[in-house]
């Protein structure tokens, strides 16, 4: 089933589902000038726009699996795969050293450690003790060597990079430009990244490149102060 995000008010919200943006629309709640996007476009567009479009979209769909991608890892000098997605988390949840494991998959430039897929992490089970990230709400704003500029929904965040749901124009290996905007920092954090990875749900893994020392004090003391048990920012005293 096809998920989307609504970006209004400098705010992304979803994943929804087709009947509730339709219904939402209807009733004023999502505005006509409001942006919708999901995988079967190439970019935001236009809320009533979308409205009028995405039954002809639906209908022109292909058969489509989350599975198709072809997964590959490497583990103590050995390499093993290729699996579906589903099959490779089987396979990493009975490794006993992950932070020896690296990832592949069709698009990467190269392979990359595990503990920079923040989705695969939590489909595996591995908690955020064990490899310190933090959930974070908050929009994400992406801008290309190009000057094209999209956003995205932030999902996950480390002090080494960040995971979001967001666009297909993304690319592994992409340098790109970063501002995140979220109420947990007192400012919207700006910094350069690349792109390391787009899952075949469009989850984007980002590597931060020489953060400055203030955003990543803040970044830092985010993740130190959010709390796994009740999915909350606990504020340093």
């Amino acid at each position: 089933m096809v998920k989307w995000f609504v970006f209004a008010k400098d705010i992304v919200k979803g994943p929804y589902e087709t009947q509730e943006i339709k219904s939402q629309h209807r009733s004023g709640e999502i505005k006509g000038t409001s942006l919708v996007w999901g995988r079967l476009v190439p970019d935001w567009m236009n809320a009533s726009e979308w409205v009028d479009q995405v039954d002809g979209l639906i209908s022109k769909m292909d058969i489509y699996s989350d599975d198709d991608r072809a997964w590959h890892y490497s583990y103590e000098s050995e390499t093993y795969g290729p699996y579906k997605r589903v099959e490779l988390i089987e396979e990493l949840v009975n490794v006993k050293i992950h932070d020896r494991v690296h990832l592949w998959t069709t698009g990467m430039e190269d392979w990359s450690p595990l503990f920079e897929f923040h989705d695969i992490l939590d489909d595996i089970g591995i908690n955020q003790r064990a490899h310190k990230r933090a959930h974070i709400e908050g929009t994400v704003l992406v801008t290309k060597s190009t000057g094209e500029v999209t956003a995205g929904k932030l999902s996950t965040i480390s002090q080494e990079g960040l995971g979001f749901y967001g666009m297909i124009n993304l690319f592994p290996g992409e340098a790109v430009t970063i501002e995140i905007i979220s109420t947990h920092f007192k400012t919207h954090l700006r910094l350069s990244a690349t792109i390391k990875y787009v899952s075949e749900k469009y989850f984007i893994g980002v590597r931060f490149e020489s953060p400055s020392s203030e955003v990543q004090s803040q970044i830092i003391d985010y993740v130190r102060n959010f709390d796994e048990s009740t999915q909350t920012y606990a504020q340093a005293a």
